[in-house]
C-alpha cells in the first residue's frame, strides 16, 4: 500500500515539473518574442555598411574634415585570394561554413569564461553575428541585445549565401587608420589591391580586427607581426597552408606604405576613439550612423604645425639615424576643447606614456607645497648635494646653488630643491594632488624619483596638457575633450561636451606657479618661449638618458604641451632638449595663436601680495638669501595673505593705515587712509578662517566702511591690502570683540 503510495506522489512530482517545464519554456519563448518583435533584417542598413562612412567630422569653422583614405572601395568575393579567406576565418570564425549564423559551442564557451570571470565579456560572435552586430546593433552587453542579434543573424543566414556573408563582412570591417574594408586597408598598408595579398599580408590584416587601435601594422608593427605569427601558426594547424606556406610566410618581408601625416590624421583618430566612447560603439558602428560630429579644431594652425614638425632638416636625427617623433597638442582653456592635436608619426600617439621629467614637478611638487600654505615662490631651500636615503639625486650639470627661493629652482629646473620639497610635502599627499589634476600612478610609484618625472609607465601628452590648462584656469580641472557636441541626422543634439570641472587648487596656488613659470619663460630654461607681446608661462623637461623632451607652455586663452622621443625609447640627439626644439616649436604656434589678437594678461588674485623687501629683510627671514648679494637692495616678494611675514611692509609708493571703531550694538567703523593706492580691500578674520568682504576701486583717500555683516558676541580681525599694479601693502591686523 505505502509502495502505490510512493508511485502516486511520484508520478504527480513528474507531471508538476513537467508542466512546470513547458510553462517556463512558454514564459522564456514569448519574453525572447516580446523582446526582439520590433527587431528587422534591414539590408539597406547592409548596402550602406559598403559605402562612404555616413558620420561627418566638422572643424571649428563648420568645414568638413576629411580622414578616409579611399571611399567605396568595395571588392567581390571571387576576387579575394582564398588563402586570404582562409586567414580571417582561422582568426574570427572557424566554422563559419557548417553554423547556420550561430555557434552555440562557441557560446557555452562564452559563457562558462564569462562566469568565472563574473562579467559578461564574451560572447561567441561569429562572423554572421558580428555583421548584424557592426549594421544593426548597439555595442551593449546585454541579454536583450544578444537576443536580437541572434534573431537578425538567423534572418541574415536565411537570405543570403554564406559567401555574400563574407564579402559583406569584408568589406565593411573597420582596420584602423579610418580604413573600413578590406580593399581600403589593402591600399592602405601594402599599396596593392587585397586581390593581390600574399599569405603573410592577409594573416597580418586578419589579426587587425580584434584590436583596431593596437593592432595595425602601420603604428604598432611588432604586435602587429606577432597577431600574424599567431594566425599563421593556427592555419598551418588546421591545414589551410603547408608548412612550406607557413615557413615562407614566416620569413617574407611586409613592408607597410609609409604615410604621410596630414594636419588632421592624429586629431580624427583621437575624434573617432572619443566618439566611440560617447555613443558606446565601435568603430564599425559609427561608419553607419548618420550623425555630425562638432569639433573646435583649428584646420589652419594645425596646417602650420604639421609644416613645421614634418620638415626633416629642422630636427636632428637620433644616434641610431632615426627621425624621432613628435607630439603637439593645443587646448582652448576656456572651452577645455582640442583645437589642434599632430604628429609627424603614422601611430596613434593618444594613450602612448612616457617619462615626463621635469614638467612634472609643478603638478606634482610646487603646486601641492604651495597649496599647503606653508610655501610660497619666495620661500627658501638649500639646493647641495644631497642623499636620501639610497638616492641622490644630481642637478643638471652639477651646479649648485646654495641658499635659493622656490621661484629660482622652478625657473632653472634644479632637481635637488625639487626632491626636498617632495620630501617635505609627502609623496602621498603629493600623488593625491596631482590625481585631481588627471595624473595616475601605478602602485610601485612610491619614490621621491617622482619628483623628476621617474613614473613607472608615465604620462601622455594630453594628460600634461590638461593639467597645465588648470594652473591657467586658476585652479579649476577639467578633461580635455576633441568633440563639442553631437548631432543627429534629425538635428537632435545626442551629446554636448560639458566637462565637469572641479577645485583642484586655490587660485592663489594656481597663480602662484604661473608666476614661477613666468619667470622660467623670462629668465629660465624656457627662454626660447619669449615672444614679443605674448605673456607665456612655460616649463621644459628633459628625462634621463635624453629619451624625452618637454615644453609645457599656457597663456590665459591657451594650452600647448609639445613632446619629442623615440617610440622605441631609444636616446635623442644630444642638441635635443626640453629647452630647445620642443620649446621653439610650441614658441612658434603661439606666434601663429597670437597673430592677429593681443593675448591676454593672467589675472591676479586678490589673495596675492607683492611686497617689496629690503635685503635686510630678506636675510632676516631667510628668504632667497642668493639675493642679498645682488647689487639691488629690494627684492619684489610674492606672498599669500594668510602666509605674509610679520613684520611692516612698506612701498615708498603706497601709504596705508586703519583703525577700528567698536561701540556696543553697533557694527564696526573700519577708518581707513590711504595714498596712491588703486584699489583697497576689506579682509576679516573670524574662526580661523580669513574672509574677503568689500574691494573697493579707485577709493577716496580717507573714507569710512561698516562692516553691518557682523554679528555680536564674535571675535574678528580685521586688516586691509592696497594695490597699484604689481605693488602691494598689507595694513597691521587689528583685533576686536563686538557686543
Amino acid at each position: 500500500m505505502k509502495e502505490k503510495k510512493k508511485s502516486h506522489f511520484f508520478k504527480k512530482l513528474v507531471k508538476f515539473t513537467f508542466v512546470c517545464g513547458f510553462f517556463g519554456m512558454l514564459g522564456i519563448f514569448a519574453c525572447c518574442f516580446a523582446i526582439t518583435n520590433d527587431s528587422a533584417l534591414d539590408t539597406d542598413k547592409l548596402t550602406q555598411a559598403t559605402s562612404s562612412p555616413l558620420f561627418k567630422i566638422l572643424d571649428s569653422n563648420g568645414q568638413k574634415i576629411n580622414f578616409i583614405s579611399g571611399a567605396d572601395a568595395n571588392i567581390s568575393f571571387d576576387r579575394i585570394p582564398s588563402h586570404t579567406i582562409d586567414a580571417f576565418l582561422t582568426s574570427e570564425d572557424r566554422s563559419f561554413y557548417s553554423h547556420k549564423g550561430i555557434d552555440y559551442k562557441r557560446i557555452a564557451g562564452a559563457l562558462v569564461a564569462n562566469i568565472k570571470s563574473g562579467k559578461f565579456e564574451q560572447g561567441g560572435s561569429t562572423i554572421s553575428q558580428q555583421l548584424i552586430k557592426n549594421t544593426h546593433l548597439s555595442s551593449d552587453k546585454t541579454i536583450e541585445r544578444k537576443l536580437k542579434e541572434i534573431k537578425l543573424t538567423k534572418e541574415l543566414e536565411k537570405n543570403f549565401s554564406k559567401n555574400k556573408i563574407l564579402e559583406l563582412y569584408l568589406n565593411t570591417i573597420y582596420f584602423g587608420n579610418g580604413t573600413y574594408g578590406i580593399e581600403e586597408a589593402s591600399n592602405f598598408y601594402f599599396s596593392k589591391s587585397a586581390s593581390n595579398l600574399t599569405i603573410a599580408e592577409s594573416a597580418m590584416l586578419a589579426g587587425i580586427i580584434s584590436s583596431p587601435s593596437n593592432n595595425e601594422p602601420a603604428g604598432h608593427f611588432e604586435r602587429a607581426t606577432k597577431k600574424k605569427e599567431l594566425i599563421l601558426k593556427n592555419m598551418q594547424k588546421l591545414g589551410k597552408i603547408s608548412q612550406k606556406e607557413h615557413q615562407n610566410a614566416l620569413n617574407e618581408e611586409i613592408k607597410i606604405k609609409k604615410q604621410s601625416s596630414t594636419n588632421s590624421t592624429q586629431f580624427t583618430k583621437s575624434t573617432i576613439n572619443e566618439a566611440c566612447r560617447i555613443l558606446k560603439i565601435n568603430e564599425n558602428q559609427l561608419k553607419n550612423k548618420n550623425i555630425t560630429i562638432h569639433t573646435n579644431f583649428n584646420q589652419d594652425l594645425s596646417n602650420k604645425i604639421i609644416s613645421s614638425i614634418s620638415s626633416a632638416s629642422s630636427i636632428p636625427s637620433s644616434p641610431n639615424g632615426s627621425q624621432p617623433t613628435i607630439q603637439v597638442i593645443v587646448l582652448d582653456n576656456n572651452s577645455m576643447s582640442v583645437a589642434a592635436y599632430a604628429t609627424n608619426s603614422s601611430r596613434n600617439l593618444e594613450n602612448i606614456k612616457r617619462q615626463p621629467g621635469s614638467v612634472i614637478k609643478p603638478i606634482l611638487v610646487y603646486a601641492p607645497a604651495f597649496e599647503s600654505g606653508k610655501n610660497t615662490p619666495s620661500s627658501f631651500v638649500l639646493d647641495e648635494e644631497t642623499q636620501f636615503g639610497t638616492y641622490s639625486p644630481k642637478n643638471s650639470g652639477g651646479k649648485y646653488y646654495g641658499w635659493t627661493s622656490i621661484k629660482n629652482s622652478i625657473s632653472k629646473s634644479l632637481n635637488v630643491p625639487a626632491v626636498k620639497t617632495l620630501s617635505y610635502v609627502g609623496v602621498d599627499k603629493a600623488k593625491n594632488f596631482a590625481n585631481k589634476l588627471g595624473i595616475d600612478f601605478e602602485p610601485e610609484d612610491n619614490h621621491l624619483a617622482l619628483a623628476l618625472g621617474g613614473f613607472t609607465k608615465g604620462t601622455t601628452v594630453k594628460e600634461i596638457a590638461d593639467a597645465y590648462a588648470c594652473f591657467a584656469n586658476s585652479g579649476q580641472f577639467s578633461s580635455s575633450s576633441f568633440i563639442q557636441k553631437i548631432v543627429g541626422a534629425n538635428g537632435k543634439i545626442l551629446y554636448s561636451s560639458h566637462s565637469p570641472s572641479s577645485k583642484a587648487m586655490s587660485e592663489e596656488t594656481a597663480y602662484m606657479i604661473t608666476d614661477c613659470l613666468m619667470d622660467a619663460a623670462k629668465n629660465g630654461t624656457a627662454k626660447k618661449i619669449m615672444s614679443d607681446g605674448i605673456k607665456i608661462a612655460s616649463k621644459t623637461g628633459t628625462t634621463n638618458s635624453n629619451k624625452d623632451a618637454w615644453s609645457a607652455s599656457y597663456t590665459k586663452d591657451y594650452t600647448v604641451v609639445t613632446w619629442i622621443g623615440n617610440l622605441d625609447s631609444s636616446k635623442l640627439s644630444t642638441n635635443i632638449k626640453g629647452s630647445s626644439y620642443p620649446t621653439m616649436i610650441s614658441r612658434d604656434v603661439f606666434k601663429n595663436l597670437y597673430a592677429n589678437k593681443t593675448c591676454p594678461e593672467f589675472e591676479i588674485p586678490d589673495g596675492i601680495i607683492f611686497a617689496e623687501l629690503s635685503s635686510k629683510e630678506l636675510e632676516e627671514t631667510k628668504l632667497n638669501l642668493a639675493h642679498s648679494q645682488n647689487e639691488s637692495k629690494e627684492h619684489v616678494a610674492l606672498f599669500t595673505i594668510e602666509n605674509l611675514p610679520d613684520f611692516s611692509i612698506q612701498a615708498s609708493q603706497i601709504e596705508l593705515s586703519l583703525e577700528v571703531q567698536n561701540a556696543k550694538n553697533k557694527p564696526p567703523k573700519l577708518q581707513i587712509a590711504h595714498k596712491n593706492a588703486e584699489k583697497i580691500t576689506i579682509f576679516r578674520e573670524n574662526n580661523n578662517k580669513t574672509q574677503k568682504i568689500k574691494e573697493i576701486i579707485n577709493p577716496e583717500n580717507n573714507f569710512v566702511f561698516e562692516d553691518k555683516t557682523a554679528k555680536n558676541n564674535n571675535l574678528y580681525t580685521y586688516f586691509i591690502t592696497a594695490k597699484k599694479g604689481d605693488q602691494s601693502v598689507t595694513s597691521d591686523k587689528i583685533k576686536i570683540r563686538t557686543f
